[in-house]
């Protein structure tokens, strides 16, 4: 049997992207993803098209920015207020849902890569991917 160490080696080698961004595989039917966090690099702030959605910290530490959803009223949309921040360290989880609001996650460090296992699971659909 591998050892963590060597599985996880091999598990990471990805090409290089703009983001360090790459989908890995569907498995036992929720997608999962592995995120490689290029030091100070991180999302846009962005929603999760009605999934729910739990992270882990694999490597590093990472930092989650939640926002209250935004309220319309007409044509125009409130400016984002801050809900809370957190840091993750590695085998730290959170989880997220449209409910919960928007969010961003980011590399805080100058130096260090950080490493992420996203699963995603949309509560009214059966397509997952």
């Amino acid at each position: 049997m591998p050892s963590k160490t060597s599985t996880a080696r091999q598990t990471l080698y990805v090409h290089h992207s703009s983001d360090g961004t790459k989908a890995l595989k569907t498995v036992t039917d929720l997608p999962k993803l592995l995120l490689v966090w290029n030091p100070g690099k991180g999302s846009p702030i962005h929603d999760h098209a009605n999934a729910h959605c739990i992270m882990k910290v694999l490597a590093g530490e990472l930092t989650e920015t939640v926002y209250h959803p935004p309220h319309s009223e007409g044509d125009e949309t409130s400016p984002l207020q801050l809900k809370h921040q957190k840091r993750y360290q590695t085998d730290q989880v959170t989880y997220i849902s449209d409910d919960i609001g928007l969010h961003r996650v980011h590399n805080p460090s100058p130096n260090q890569v950080a490493v992420s296992l996203h699963s995603m699971y949309w509560s009214n659909s059966t397509n997952l991917l």
